[in-house]
């Protein structure tokens, strides 16, 4: 009878082994698992933070196209204010001439004339 325990130890402790091997396995696979799954939240944290970088840079960038175009504007609104601008801007974009000037009008070379 002896032998019978034995065996039905023997076998007890062969089951238990095997469940623990799997319970083990079961673990590695879960912490695996979840290792992953922070790896992935990592990669696309990462990824989101590039890009918000990359916003960034790209906005300042615009921030200093624009106040250089803002600079550039206040520039001429100040010209715009003073005689001299008025009347340069009259000549070249009205063809406006003084009283007792003589306006004349250059024809490009290799054009015919009127």
């Amino acid at each position: 009878m002896d032998a019978g325990i034995q065996m039905i130890a023997a076998r007890a402790l062969r089951v238990k082994s095997k469940r623990l091997h799997w319970r083990r396995r079961l673990l590695k696979m879960a912490v695996y698992a979840l290792m992953m799954w922070l790896l992935a939240g990592l990669v696309a944290r990462e990824i989101s933070i590039f890009r918000l970088q990359a916003e960034a840079r790209y906005l300042r960038r615009e921030i200093a196209r624009l106040r250089e175009q803002n600079a550039a504007l206040m520039e001429e609104i100040r010209l715009l204010h003073t005689e001299e601008y008025i009347e340069k801007i009259a000549r070249e974009q009205l063809g406006l001439v003084k009283e007792g000037e003589i306006p004349y009008v250059t024809v490009p070379a290799g054009k015919p004339g009127p």
